[in-house]
This record gives C-alpha cells, sequence and structure tokens, in this order.
C-alpha cells in the first residue's frame, strides 16, 4: 500500500506535519492543513490521484523489458524474427536480446 499521507503532502506542495487531519474516507483522502493565521483549508482528494503520483520502480539490472513478457509473447517475437520459438524461457529471452543488440548495431 502507498504512503498516501506522503503522496498527498506532495500533491498539496504542504508538509505532512502540517496536516491537522488525515484520513482515508472511501476512495478518496480528506486532509486538513493547518495555515496558521491563513486558516484550515480542507481538501479532499481522490486516491486514484494520489497512486498516479507513484513513481515505478526501476526495471532491475540485468532484465530488459522483453524477459518480463508472456512466453506466447515471446514466442510469437521469436518467430517475427525468424529465432527458434520452442526453446525454454531464458534462453529465448537471450536469443532475442542477441538479435535486438545486432539489429541496433546496424542503425
Amino acid at each position: 500500500m502507498s504512503d498516501y499521507k506522503a503522496l498527498a503532502a506532495k500533491h498539496l506542495d504542504k508538509p505532512s506535519d502540517t496536516f491537522m487531519v488525515f484520513r482515508i474516507a472511501g476512495d478518496q483522502a480528506v486532509v486538513v492543513v493547518d495555515n496558521g493565521i491563513a486558516g484550515c483549508p480542507k481538501y479532499i482528494i481522490p486516491l486514484s490521484i494520489l497512486d498516479a503520483l507513484v513513481e515505478p520502480e526501476p526495471e532491475p539490472e540485468g532484465e530488459t523489458y522483453i524477459y518480463n513478457l508472456p512466453y506466447r509473447e515471446l514466442q510469437a517475437i521469436a518467430k517475427e524474427y525468424g529465432v527458434t520459438a520452442n526453446q525454454k524461457h531464458d534462453a529465448l529471452v537471450a536469443e532475442l536480446e542477441a538479435v535486438f543488440a545486432l539489429e541496433g548495431e546496424e542503425e
């Protein structure tokens, strides 16, 4: 689960320690911010907005995007590039990566 309080602080551009109230109500975050003499505005933020602020995790070193494709898709790509499609997953990925590396050198 995401740290919605930190994400709300990022979205509102306010430090989270100025939040007087922070709670999740259904699919919304309810936030009351203490602005001192300027007042205490209440914000209702849909969780979908906060979820969109989550940055995706980087791919692990040594793994390419094709490593995570379903085996059937890998086989279809292999056939397209003339690679033997009926081999084990890791061998198929390695061979496709080699083909893509050779293509990159030609450009």
